[in-house]
């Protein structure tokens, strides 16, 4: 591969942040396709289930939650993330995040992302250019 090639990569996937983003409109339309596979995806928290059907006493169940599109799982055991996600929601103006995770098929209940890791999405910042404009 030629110097620029893996310079212009670098750049692109520098400049737009998150690599490999799905659109959450898709991914809810066709889960199915998606499943097993990795999917990195950003939007809203909507709500966490207060009755946790998947929630189990020896701890190795799930806790469901919804985005604006998508049902989504955490590991009961990830309290960190469950603390993040519970503190987000108490915020007033709420913004999208970015969802790591992997889309699994949970018994005859349905498919869902099981969800690894969240974060704020990465912006750019609009800087004053030294040639003028912005």
């Amino acid at each position: 591969m030629k110097k620029w090639m893996v310079f212009a990569l670098f750049f692109l996937t520098s400049l737009y942040g998150q690599e490999g983003l799905i659109s959450p409109e898709k991914l809810s339309k066709n889960l199915k396709g998606y499943l097993g596979r990795s999917v990195v995806f950003t939007d809203e928290l909507v709500y966490i289930w207060k009755k946790q059907p998947l929630k189990k006493a020896e701890g190795d169940g799930y806790i469901k939650f919804e985005t604006l599109y998508l049902h989504c799982l955490l590991r009961q055991n990830d309290l960190e993330t469950l603390k993040f996600l519970k503190e987000y929601l108490k915020t007033l103006h709420p913004h999208k995040l970015v969802f790591y995770g992997t889309v699994i098929r949970v018994n005859e209940v349905g498919y869902y992302v099981l969800v690894h890791r969240v974060s704020f999405p990465k912006y750019r910042r609009k800087t004053k250019s030294p040639l003028g404009g912005v």
